[in-house]
């Protein structure tokens, strides 16, 4: 995939950034001359018109309100306040307002504006196709939001095709591209920036989340082998398992904890040489002194949600290996989701320097926090409110002992 390789490129040799110029400063006896209109982030108009701001206004009613100079043969009198022509000009593009037959103009914020600057302006932008979101038939403006990154987009982008993101969920942009898997997944380039698709590149982090369980006081007696899948893999033993993987979070239908004895899965490798390209080979699975016998992992997913959906599944493990088992299905998937949770958060300082990293991890938190599931979203919660009351210890200990968070 040349497109990903070169963006990857880019991503470790960044080319030095412009510094953005200054505009001149008006003057401070220009004949009345207002600052130029800041407009809102997001909404701004790039021209820099000389409207008066809001307060900046001449206050002799007998002179222009804009420029406060006397009237010659006409004015027009609009906002309450007499103007010359010229001088009642629109809040985007500078031009007058005061031209043709009648006085036409929308205020927002305090200044005037043509209606279709106005529109151009303020009327909502689709993250999707960057074109302005159209209005229903009774003048009303419909759009569909996504809660955490605050895109908004037009309805028909939820059933036209538009790729989603597998792993933050960001719908792509027309002037953007997505890599695709092997196994027809998109995901953006940001989450490509740090993807996991072979077993072998794993391990590390594997190792990790394995020691941050040591760290919390949770060491596993056994390290059960860990493998990345494909979607039909993971599927395929999540219904030998038992378990539904067409609803949960992503820690519940991205990964899953083998609780039977099998010989082998299909593990995925990366090709020789390509970024992307993966196979499936026979992993054996020797290890049988307990009764996980492998921790299963969708491929091609971003570090950090890989490390979360370890850490969930690696809680199913560690109760496993302590012989837990017929828990409350809601407090066993809250305690998990706890887990994955803990191990996000921990991840905001080792990233302090690594601003996108950071903005996943605070949406993959977002996911597990706002999750309106009973299962996992009110699991976690009520899991969550015993952890900041009482510690993990505690929460842990009551689990085992009574089967529940208090």
């Amino acid at each position: 995939n040349n497109f990903v390789d070169g963006f990857l490129g880019a991503l470790n040799n960044p080319p030095p950034q412009p510094q953005p110029s200054q505009p001149p400063l008006p003057s401070a006896t220009g004949g009345g001359a207002s600052p130029p209109v800041q407009p809102k982030t997001g909404q701004a108009p790039q021209h820099r018109p000389q409207f008066p701001l809001p307060g900046q206004l001449f206050s002799d009613p007998t002179r222009c309100a804009g420029c406060g100079m006397p009237f010659g043969l006409s004015y027009v009198t609009a906002m309450e306040r007499k103007w010359h022509p010229q001088c009642f000009t629109c809040g985007h593009c500078g031009g007058s307002l005061a031209e043709g037959a009648s006085l036409q103009f929308v205020i927002r914020d305090g200044l005037p504006y043509h209606s279709g600057c106005h529109r151009q302006c303020f009327h909502p932008r689709c993250y999707v196709c960057k074109d302005l979101i159209p209005e229903t038939g009774r003048g009303k403006i419909e759009y569909q939001i996504q809660p955490f990154w605050q895109h908004k987009y037009c309805p028909r982008h939820t059933s036209d095709g538009t790729p989603k993101c597998c792993a933050c969920q960001q719908m792509q942009p027309k002037d953007e591209e997505f890599a695709t898997l092997s196994d027809g997944r998109s995901i953006c380039l940001g989450c490509v920036s740090s993807i996991v698709v072979d077993t072998k590149d794993c391990q590390p982090l594997y190792d990790e989340v394995l020691a941050f369980f040591r760290s919390m006081g949770m060491p596993h007696p056994v390290r059960a082998p860990m493998i990345l899948v494909d979607r039909n893999t993971l599927n395929e033993y999540s219904g030998r398992e038992g378990k539904d993987t067409g609803n949960g979070p992503a820690t519940h239908v991205q990964g899953l904890c083998l609780a039977t004895v099998y010989s082998s899965v299909p593990s995925i490798v990366r090709n020789p040489g390509s970024l992307l390209g993966v196979s499936s080979i026979s992993m054996p699975i020797t290890n049988k002194r307990c009764n996980v016998s492998a921790v299963l992992v969708l491929y091609g997913l971003p570090r950090l949600l890989t490390g979360c959906i370890l850490a969930h599944e690696l809680m199913h493990a560690w109760l496993r290996m302590k012989n837990v088992t017929g828990l409350n299905l809601k407090v066993e998937e809250g305690l998990c989701q706890l887990l994955a949770y803990v191990w996000l958060d921990r991840q905001h300082g080792k990233l302090s320097r690594d601003a996108l990293q950071q903005r996943q991890a605070s949406y993959f938190s977002y996911q597990i926090r706002t999750d309106v599931s009973d299962v996992y979203g009110n699991g976690f919660r009520e899991a969550y409110e015993a952890f900041e009351m009482r510690g993990l210890t505690a929460v842990i200990n009551d689990v085992l002992s009574r089967g529940r968070f208090a």
